[in-house]
């Protein structure tokens, strides 16, 4: 019996595997915003004062057991100068990312808050959704 089985986790359930993929894609994008931050040589305390919060809220941010809202994700990748780009799938007993994918790619540049305009394309066997620019 492996860990999966002993927490009843049925990894032949596509919605089970999705999220847990989406999970590790989680912890994997905070790595990386924080993998960001120290390598443009910036501290929590520069972060904090740029985005007008404690260092506390920052490690807190930082930490993977922690669950941030998208929009303080978003925050946080302007402040290090990061891009953050969204994939949407739709889940089906089949590869999810074989077919039925919708594509949402986006660029904050920090200058306003408004949406940018949307360019919408449906090829044959994908249907993409692409935002070419979301500034916040």
């Amino acid at each position: 019996m492996n860990i999966y089985e002993t927490l009843g986790i049925d990894l032949t359930d596509p919605h089970m595997c999705s999220a847990l993929e989406m999970e590790e894609s989680r912890r994997e994008l905070i790595r990386k915003l924080t993998s960001i931050r120290k390598a443009s040589h910036l501290t929590q305390d520069d972060v904090a004062r740029e985005l007008g919060v404690s260092r506390q809220s920052i490690s807190k941010i930082e930490q993977e057991n922690r669950n941030p809202t998208l929009s303080t994700l978003i925050e946080y990748a302007i402040a290090v100068g990061a891009h953050i780009t969204f994939n949407v799938d739709t889940i089906n007993s089949e590869d999810s990312r074989s077919n039925n994918t919708r594509t949402f790619h986006t660029s904050m540049d920090g200058n306003d808050s408004s949406w940018g305009p949307d360019e919408i394309a449906w090829p044959s066997s994908k249907h993409t959704i692409e935002t070419t620019s979301f500034t916040v």
